[in-house]
C-alpha cells in the first residue's frame, strides 16, 4: 500500500490491522467478529426485557453501574 506524502491516522491504522491480522488468524477474527455483531439486535432486545422483567438482573446492573463508576473516580 503506498502512502501520500504524510499518511492519515486511518491509512496507518489500516495497515496496522491489515498487518497484524492478516492469513488465517485474520479469516477468523473477520468470522467471530461477524458472529458477534450479527447477535447484537438479538443481545440488546434480551437486555431490555430483563431489564423491565427481572428485579435480579436489575439489581445486577444497578450495582454494576455503581461499580464502574467507583473505579472511573
Amino acid at each position: 500500500m503506498s502512502y501520500p506524502s504524510r499518511p492519515t491516522k486511518r491509512m496507518i491504522v489500516h495497515e496496522n490491522a491489515r498487518m497484524q491480522f492478516g492469513g488465517t488468524m485474520g479469516e477468523r477474527m473477520k468470522s467471530a467478529y461477524g458472529a458477534f455483531c450479527s447477535r447484537h439486535n438479538d443481545a440488546l432486545q434480551l437486555y431490555k426485557a430483563l431489564l423491565k422483567s427481572d428485579v435480579t438482573f436489575q439489581e445486577f446492573i444497578k450495582v454494576s453501574k455503581h461499580a464502574a463508576k467507583m473505579c472511573n473516580e
